[in-house]
């Protein structure tokens, strides 16, 4: 009976064990997402910046001006 009932607490101390490495993994994940989030920010903060410094007197259609944002933001990018 007592080896029945040590079986039980191993078999609840493995599973809170289990538990609160997924608990440590979510919040890890979220920490990184979150760290991801914010860099998209800033990166889309530095393309829209680069954006507005381009002269777009120079490009003649609206595809010569979208090419020139993607190759800016590809390069703030790098």
């Amino acid at each position: 009976m007592q080896e029945l009932e040590q079986m039980r607490l191993k078999a609840s101390a493995a599973r809170e064990k289990e538990l609160q490495r997924q608990a440590e993994a979510a919040a890890e994940a979220a920490r990184a997402a979150a760290l991801a989030e914010q860099a998209a920010a800033e990166a889309a903060a530095k393309v829209a910046k680069e954006a507005q410094q381009l002269d777009v007197s120079r490009f003649n259609t609206a595809e010569e001006l979208a090419k020139a944002v993607d190759a800016a933001g590809q390069y703030l990018l790098i």
